[in-house]
């Protein structure tokens, strides 16, 4: 029986390495890639953050009610952006981490000893995580960039751009001469037929002479 085999489990298994909670949005084909950003409702991303901070928090003997809401604000914010833009990058928001991406899978088919390539599988994701205790309420939060902010999957084709380097001067191309048409010949007389009368009359007279 064929058997589809892909590296999902471990793909996600590494980027939710180093206590990274993971919110999946749906699995896209090659075909939906450019729809990335409706595969995480960006109204669920404010919900989400704030759960994952209260559990998070308590790890640190951390009350939510006691935490900046500057960095739940920030944070919801940041990942809304990478999401809308289609950009994936990661940031550190006083203490909490936060991070989007584009998750690729490769498929294989299995028949038998055969193993026959398939298109690839994307799930875009959002993950977030608390690495430290987190400023008091009140406290302005700042963002250090951990990783670039890269777009995922460009929203419109883009259009190819004209070479900026110097013009390169075309080469002629090279004429051969053509020879002109060689003259047609002119039309020859024809030949004169022999005339019999004529023939007859020297023939009587050399007979009488």
């Amino acid at each position: 029986m064929p058997e589809e085999i892909s590296d999902r489990n471990e793909v996600r298994a590494q980027i939710a390495d180093g206590g990274w909670t993971i919110l999946w949005g749906d699995v896209l084909d090659e075909a939906d890639v450019i729809t990335l950003a409706a595969a995480i409702p960006t109204g669920t991303v404010a919900g989400w953050v704030a759960e994952q901070v209260a559990v998070q928090v308590q790890e640190f003997s951390q009350s939510f009610a006691d935490v900046s809401e500057d960095i739940i604000h920030q944070a919801t914010e940041y990942l809304k952006g990478l999401l809308g833009g289609n950009q994936s990058g990661e940031a550190d928001i006083d203490g909490v981490g936060a991070k989007a991406g584009f998750a690729t899978y490769h498929r294989k088919l299995k028949l038998w000893k055969f193993k026959i390539p398939l298109p690839n599988n994307y799930q875009p994701y959002i993950g977030l995580r608390v690495t430290r205790p987190l400023p008091p309420k009140g406290s302005k939060a700042t963002i250090e960039p951990v990783a670039p902010v890269v777009p995922v999957a460009p929203a419109e084709p883009v259009a190819p751009t004209e070479p900026t380097g110097p013009a390169v001067p075309e080469e002629p191309i090279p004429t051969v001469p053509v020879e002109p048409p060689a003259p047609e010949p002119e039309p020859q007389p024809a030949p004169e037929e022999p005339d019999d009368n004529k023939s007859r009359k020297k023939w009587w007279n050399w007979r009488w002479k």
